[in-house]
């Protein structure tokens, strides 16, 4: 059987490892358009974000998600602030 726990628990550890890592970037690069699924690098976090905070209102039948456009994201402090609402959403939840 999967520990859900243990396995959200090992995702935030490498979101938070892919955070670091690009904090050493520019916000030049960082919002650069790569041509992926959501552009940039920026992007697709505060995706990967989003779709945690979205299915975290189905769990608990809330509304509650962020509901800001990639573009409403102009630091990697608003991320990072971001990535701390969910983080608590979902120990929230967990607990």
């Amino acid at each position: 059987m999967v520990d859900i726990k243990k396995l959200l628990e090992y995702n935030e550890t490498i979101r938070h490892r892919y955070f670091e890592t690009l904090t050493k970037l520019s916000w030049k690069e960082l919002t650069k358009n790569r041509e992926a699924s959501f552009h940039s690098m920026k992007n697709i976090l505060v995706h990967t974000l989003g779709a945690i905070d979205f299915w975290l209102d189905i769990l608990q039948n809330q509304n509650l998600h962020a509901r800001k456009d990639y573009d409403e994201y102009t630091s990697l402090q608003q991320v990072k602030a971001y990535m701390q609402h969910v983080e608590k959403r979902t120990h929230t939840y967990l607990n």
